[in-house]
């Protein structure tokens, strides 16, 4: 079974990694603000709220390194021709995008190298 989980930035900048909750809106008791919320694996409290602009999937995959790849992170594919590409979720499927076009990221996950993201590298 494939492991399914996110990460996003909370309001320190901390990445969190675990499972997504998104409230729709305010619970008055226990309080709770409407927002996305990443569980917190250490247990108290239960999840920790994450800004939503920042929350990817996990793909499944891991790099080169043995790094975890998650939507929204920019790799080199080491392939000739391709510049550094970004992980996208797109019509039911994890794509990367170059240059406009959109490729399926499955077939060249074990020779490529995640070099950042889309949320700390501001130019993608």
């Amino acid at each position: 079974m494939r492991e399914i989980e996110f990460r996003g930035l909370n309001i320190n900048g901390e990445w969190l990694y675990g499972n997504l909750a998104i409230i729709p809106f305010t619970i008055e008791f226990p309080p709770l603000e409407a927002g996305s919320y990443i569980s917190n694996k250490r247990g108290v409290p239960f999840a920790c709220r994450v800004r939503p602009e920042t929350v990817g999937q996990f793909v499944g995959l891991l790099d080169e390194n043995g790094k975890e790849i998650y939507e929204g992170d920019i790799f080199d594919p080491h392939i000739k021709g391709f510049g550094p590409c970004v992980v996208r979720f797109n019509k039911g499927a994890f794509v990367f995008e170059e240059d406009g076009g959109q490729h399926n990221l499955g077939p060249i996950h074990s020779t490529v190298e995640v070099i950042g993201n889309i949320h700390e590298n501001r130019s993608y």
